[in-house]
């Protein structure tokens, strides 16, 4: 079995230098090759969920939001975005829809989608979302680094609710990563909806996590593939959670529409290394920080203030088998 990096995440309190280190060498890197290749080169992501369009009350200002963060994806200058899930909150909305499509549509880096629960609750609704999206689990490869979106909601309803999609969903899964399928990568990072529990493994289900016999086969073949990260979203929080063993993270992103516990709108941006991968959360309502000649970041004053008000995390890598 190849080794991965796990890392260590902890809320950081760092100086302005560190911070502007930070930026520069990790979340500026250069994007060197690109998708389908088998070789690693450093490269960033941004992980964001829960657009939810409608969900605060005003489609303009979910909307707007949602656009803004589109903005910032292009000043981090990552090649692409993952949003866990939730574009609406009513799919059968139509204003709602024309909304989340039109600031998609402003998005200049490939945004790769999957649905909540809030967008498939119902057999007829999963078709129209794959006619209007395509398909609502699927993989690609970025730099030898394997992305594997899933389809939660199939796994939140009973079997049988839609049709047998839950069994053949996880058929797939297994035969992408199990049984070595994905050792020759460097990294494996899954996104998704629902996170599979939200403080530990074996609480309960609630409408927060996902059934518990499902939750179980999940993470065995989570563990089995050795992931790197399961990136998700649902709870409207910033929040994370590894399980006893630190097998893995979950990261919930908390969207850009209503907001749980006080957090900042924003998502995370990752930076991906062939020896870990380090994390942090980005306020919506903060600057991104940009170069200027010289090698001077502008708003590296802001981002350590940030930091030290503990709303941006950062994660650190080591390395383990």
């Amino acid at each position: 079995m190849r080794k991965r990096a796990r890392t260590l995440h902890r809320a950081a309190t760092v100086g302005v230098v560190g911070v502007v280190a930070v930026c520069a060498v990790e979340l500026r890197a250069a994007q060197v090759t690109g998708f389908d290749s088998t070789t690693f080169e450093p490269f960033s992501f941004i992980h964001a969920s829960d657009s939810q369009i409608g969900f605060s009350g005003s489609i303009a200002d979910d909307r707007d939001r949602f656009i803004l963060q589109g903005q910032q994806a292009s000043q981090w200058g990552v090649p692409f975005v993952l949003l866990a899930g939730d574009l609406v909150d009513d799919y059968t909305v139509a204003a709602q829809v024309s909304a989340f499509d039109q600031g998609l549509a402003t998005y200049q880096v490939p945004t790769f989608l999957v649905p909540g629960n809030h967008d498939i609750d119902t057999k007829s609704a999963r078709t129209i979302y794959q006619q209007r999206y395509g398909a609502d689990y699927y993989k690609f490869v970025y730099n030898n680094t394997l992305f594997v979106g899933l389809n939660s909601e199939l796994w939140k309803r009973p079997s049988g609710y839609y049709f047998d999609a839950d069994a053949k969903q996880f058929s797939w899964l297994r035969a992408k990563i199990g049984g070595g399928a994905a050792a020759a990568y460097d990294h494996i990072f899954v996104w998704m909806h629902h996170p599979p529990f939200v403080a530990t493994e074996d609480e309960p289900e609630t409408p927060q996590n996902l059934p518990l016999g499902r939750r179980a086969a999940l993470m065995a073949l989570f563990r089995e593939a050795n992931i790197t990260a399961l990136l998700t979203g649902h709870l409207h929080a910033n929040h994370m959670v590894t399980p006893d063993d630190n097998a893995f993270p979950i990261i919930v992103a908390p969207g850009t529409s209503a907001i749980a516990n006080n957090d900042p709108f924003g998502y995370h941006v990752f930076s991906v290394t062939a020896g870990g991968y380090s994390q942090q959360f980005h306020n919506l309502s903060d600057p991104v920080p940009v170069p200027v000649p010289g090698g001077v970041w502008m708003g590296g004053f802001l981002l350590a203030v940030a930091i030290i008000a503990g709303a941006i995390r950062t994660s650190f890598s080591r390395a383990s088998a």
